[in-house]
C-alpha cells in the first residue's frame, strides 16, 4: 500500500503548476523524513519524486535545499557500515539465506527490513493458503543503507548546486570527505584479494569468490561509478 501511494504521488503530473504547489512543501518534508524510515524500493521513489518537485517548485522549495542535502551527507556517512554488513559479517558474505536483501545485511531485527508481499500471495491472489505453494518473501533493507538509494543521489546533488549556487561552497567542503570516503571503499573479500594479488606480484581485477552477495555487490559498484563521475561535474 505504501508503495502504491508513493508510486501515485511519483506520477502526480506537473502541469498546471499551480495545481501541486500548496503542496510541495509538506509533500518535500513527509517524503524526506519517508527515506529515513521505509525500504530501499519505496525511498529510491521518495528520491526521484523529491527531485521531480525540486526541478519543478524551484523557488518555493528553496528553504528545502540544505535539510535535503543534509540527509544525502548522513547516507553517505552510513555507507563504511552497510558495506561492511553487506560482504565482511560472516553471515551475509557467504550469501545468507534465500530472499535475503540484496543491500546490505540481512537482520530484520537491526535493519528493520521490509517484507513485501510476493505478487500471487494469498491476500492478493484469493486463492487458499492451504493450497498454494509458498515462495520466500521479498526482503528488503531500510533505505538509508542501500546502495540503490544512495546511487540516485549524485545527480540530485549536481542538480541542486547548479540551481542553487549560495549553497554550493558550504556543501561542497562537506560532501569532498564523504565522496572520497564512499570512492575508497572495498569490499572485504575483495580488499584481501587484490592484497594477496600484490604479494604475488599480480593484479587481480576480478570478482573475490568469497563476495556471495553478486547483485549487492554490483549495486555498490554501481553506486562509485555514479558518485565520482557525477560529483565531477561540480
Amino acid at each position: 500500500m505504501r508503495n502504491i501511494t508513493l508510486d501515485t504521488i511519483h506520477r502526480l503530473p506537473y502541469t498546471p503548476p499551480e495545481a501541486l504547489e500548496p503542496y510541495a512543501s509538506d509533500l518535500m518534508t513527509l517524503l524526506m523524513t519517508l527515506v529515513k524510515t521505509e525500504n530501499e524500493d519505496n525511498a529510491v521513489l521518495c528520491m526521484k519524486t523529491i527531485m521531480d518537485f525540486q526541478r519543478h517548485y524551484q523557488k518555493q522549495l528553496t528553504e528545502k535545499v540544505q535539510p535535503f542535502l543534509d540527509l544525502i551527507q548522513e547516507m553517505f556517512t552510513m555507507m563504511p557500515k552497510a558495506v561492511r554488513e553487506a560482504f565482511d559479517n560472516p553471515s551475509t558474505a557467504s550469501g545468507g539465506t534465500p530472499g535475503m536483501p540484496s543491500t546490505p545485511g540481512n537482520s530484520a531485527q537491526n535493519l528493520g527490513i521490509t517484507h513485501s508481499p510476493k505478487p500471487m500471495s494469498p491476500m492478493m491472489s484469493g486463492q487458499d493458503p492451504a493450497t498454494e505453494v509458498q515462495q520466500p518473501a521479498k526482503m528488503l533493507v531500510k533505505g538509508m543503507q542501500s546502495f540503490k538509494v544512495l546511487a540516485e543521489c549524485p545527480i540530485i546533488v549536481v542538480s541542486l548546486f547548479q540551481a542553487h549556487r549560495p549553497c554550493v561552497h558550504k556543501n561542497v567542503k562537506l560532501f569532498v570527505p564523504r565522496i572520497k570516503e564512499m570512492l575508497l571503499l572495498q569490499a572485504g573479500p575483495q580488499e584481501e584479494a587484490h592484497r594477496l594479488a600484490k604479494a604475488k606480484g599480480e593484479v587481480f581485477t576480478g570478482v573475490s569468490p568469497n563476495i556471495k552477495n553478486r547483485v549487492a555487490f554490483g549495486e555498490f559498484i554501481t553506486a562509485q561509478v555514479k558518485v565520482s563521475s557525477k560529483t565531477g561535474q561540480v
